[in-house]
């Protein structure tokens, strides 16, 4: 399916081995991929060390040291494992839709508005969101980070485009929809300030990304956000809107 040389081909598989290496040596690397992203998303990047991945893989230090030297290595490693994940996690998930070319651009949106609240729950979700928040303030990291989330944004993208029938989606407001539902739902989870009537208003923002993206009215609000935008001059305001009630 992938022909693009930046996709995610080019982020090399951290649980991959060399060729005068044993089998066992590679389910020994995914271990360690999965205690990595399993301690990020349960504890957080504060706590990310060798040491403690070791003991959530049930390593020892020797056995944590001859794959992975330094927390920088490891660390390096498991971005690119958690990235890869999100992405073929994606992959799997949209192929297995029950799409027909009758499909048009409401129902393909309501389904993919539905599988973005459902892959919140994965630890790979919580895993990339710790990474990339700690990336903000740690330029180390954010040399590892960078480039995977580029990798990421545009493979999704890539993905959806193949994937889905071509009469499934309109390009003029395809970003912003996507936009929309990915970054809504997913700083709505990972904020976690919702503490009254948490499940009420989860459900109400579902309810509104479905009504903005998948009916025709959201629809046409969509394209005429998309038709209307007017870049600003640098350093210039947007004039201020009537004030509300």
């Amino acid at each position: 399916m992938r022909n693009n040389p930046n996709d995610l081909d080019s982020m090399p598989d951290p649980t991959q081995v060399s060729g005068n290496e044993l089998a066992k040596s590679r389910d020994t690397r995914r271990r360690i991929m999965e205690a990595g992203r399993d301690l990020l998303a349960a504890e957080g990047f504060a706590r990310f060390s060798t040491g403690a991945v070791a003991e959530r893989a049930r390593l020892t230090r020797p056995a944590m040291l001859y794959h992975f030297g330094s927390r920088a290595d490891l660390l390096a490693a498991v971005t690119r494992f958690v990235v890869r994940r999100r992405i073929e996690l994606f992959e799997e998930a949209v192929s297995a839709l029950p799409l027909t070319e009758s499909y048009k651009g409401q129902q393909f949106r309501a389904l993919a508005t539905a599988l973005a609240w459902e892959h919140l729950d994965l630890p790979e979700f919580w895993a990339f969101t710790e990474l990339v928040m700690a990336a903000r303030t740690d330029p180390e990291l954010a040399q590892i980070v960078a480039p995977a989330i580029a990798i990421f944004d545009r493979s999704r993208r890539e993905l959806t485009t193949k994937v889905f029938p071509s009469n499934a989606y309109d390009m003029a407001d395809f970003n912003l929809a996507r936009d929309v539902v990915r970054f809504l739902s997913e700083g709505a989870i990972a904020q976690n300030t919702m503490t009254e009537d948490r499940d009420a208003r989860i459900a109400d923002l579902k309810h509104f990304l479905h009504m903005l993206v998948a009916t025709t009215d959201g629809n046409l609000f969509l394209e005429a956000v998309v038709r209307n935008r007017k870049p600003q001059p640098p350093g210039e305001m947007a004039p201020a809107g009537p004030p509300s009630d």
